[in-house]
């Protein structure tokens, strides 16, 4: 959120507050959790793993609307800013914005980060949850070959 907030502050734009609120809640939020679990020792298992990264993915996606979703020059509604969110984390490309002539630089930058990291998760999910799953980079390079198969004939 910093640099999308001061890339608002750089361009005077309105959508300084939509990232400040969200730089708030999110860093509340945080220190929360960490303060109520630092005394906390336990061993995490593989499966606790796959839940962390289910809810992780759930709660950024929801967190990743909100400067969308607070922003007023934008005007979507909060199904709208959590597609737009989710599209960014995922690299979909999709979005509900039909004109974005008129959306502030800072948002656009946004979107763009989300894009980013989106993309960063998605090679992290490759290199370190895959294996866990029995499935690696020669399982996903075979699949992904074009021409015939073994069962093709």
């Amino acid at each position: 959120m910093i640099p999308p907030l001061l890339m608002a502050l750089l361009y005077k734009e309105k959508s300084v507050f939509s990232f400040f609120y969200t730089l708030v809640i999110v860093g509340a939020l945080g220190g929360l959790g960490w303060f109520s679990s630092r005394q906390s020792r336990v061993q995490l298992r593989t499966q606790d793993g796959f839940l962390i990264i289910v809810l992780f993915w759930f709660l950024f996606s929801l967190i990743s609307a909100m400067p969308l979703w607070l922003d007023d020059s934008l005007n979507i509604s909060l199904v709208d800013a959590v597609f737009e969110g989710v599209s960014g984390i995922t690299t979909t490309g999709a979005s509900v914005l039909n004109d974005v002539s008129g959306v502030p630089k800072s948002v656009l930058y946004y979107r763009s980060q989300l894009n980013f990291i989106g993309g960063l998760g998605v090679i992290v999910l490759a290199v370190a949850v895959l294996p866990l799953l029995g499935i690696g980079g020669a399982k996903l390079y075979q699949s992904e070959m074009p021409g015939r198969s073994r069962k093709s004939g």
